[in-house]
């Protein structure tokens, strides 16, 4: 159904935003089915010419017949959408495993990637079978997320057990942060390793068969950099700063794409490392 405000709302655009936020991508006659079902009397005609209108703004896209938001269209009306970012996401189904396309989402600061890692994880733990198990790996700068959610962490490290994941993480800054990361994934049997200094401009994951690359813009960049100029300094302080420096508005892509041989070539490499003394 409709949201409230959605129902209460006179414009077509809004009601054929609100009906593809929840499902896409969809024909004409089925958004209109859809507006009817929601108690709101509309005609056929009025729907599709505001889809036609909102195609020439971009604000939609037109696949054959069927209808489905813009990304981009998405990404520049800013902050007040990013419930709906995540949503499509979620929708897009990115772990379908039998028609995984490339995916891009363009995100404004730390937590947004969070949230879209999150998704992916959950789905893929998700679709695990714990009788055959599975891998997921990552090589990053930094897992800062480690010591801001301690609990969320342990509660991932014991679903992995449950599904039978084995997880594995290169850490490529020598940093305190990093070193206290390393201890604690450890501790939890979350197989963690600094190896030094790289000069990475991304971070890549690995969920089974799924790579997930996060790309830094310049400015991302910078703050990820700030990190680590910090990280020698772990107390109270330091944290506030670590959460004031995630909601930064600056420029990440998440970049999900379905790549079998791609993914056991970094799952070999990065498991390789852990069998180095």
């Amino acid at each position: 159904m409709l949201t409230e405000l959605s129902t209460n709302s006179k414009s077509t655009k809004s009601l054929i935003i609100n009906v593809l936020t929840k499902e896409f991508p969809l024909s004409a006659k089925q958004i209109h089915n859809k507006i009817k079902k929601a108690g709101i009397s509309i005609s056929y005609h009025g729907v599709y010419d505001s889809l036609k209108e909102m195609v020439t703004h971009k604000i939609l896209k037109k696949v054959e017949m069927n209808y489905s938001i813009e990304p981009k269209w998405i990404d520049s009306i800013g902050n007040v959408y990013t419930n709906l970012k995540i949503s499509y996401a979620r929708k897009s189904k990115l772990l379908a495993y039998n028609t995984l396309p490339t995916r891009t989402f363009a995100c404004n600061s730390m937590i947004e990637v969070k949230e879209i890692l999150k998704r992916v994880r959950n789905d893929f733990i998700d679709a695990t079978d714990p009788k055959k198990g599975s891998t997921t790996c990552w090589i990053t700068t930094t897992m800062y997320a480690g010591i801001l959610n301690i609990t969320e962490r342990v509660w991932v490290a014991e679903r992995f057990k449950e599904k039978n994941i084995k997880y594995y993480a290169l850490l490529s800054k020598d940093t305190e942060m990093n070193r206290f990361v390393e201890k604690f994934y450890n501790s939890i049997g979350l197989n963690t390793k600094v190896i030094g200094n790289l000069n990475a401009k991304f971070s890549i994951g690995i969920y089974g068969d799924v790579l997930v690359y996060v790309v830094f813009s310049p400015k991302a960049d910078e703050i990820v950099e700030d990190f680590h100029k910090i990280s020698d300094n772990l107390d109270d302080k330091g944290i506030k700063k670590f959460l004031k420096m995630s909601s930064v508005n600056t420029g990440y892509h998440v970049i999900v794409v379905k790549d079998k041989n791609m993914s056991k070539k970094y799952i070999d490499y990065i498991v390789s490392k852990f069998k180095q003394k």
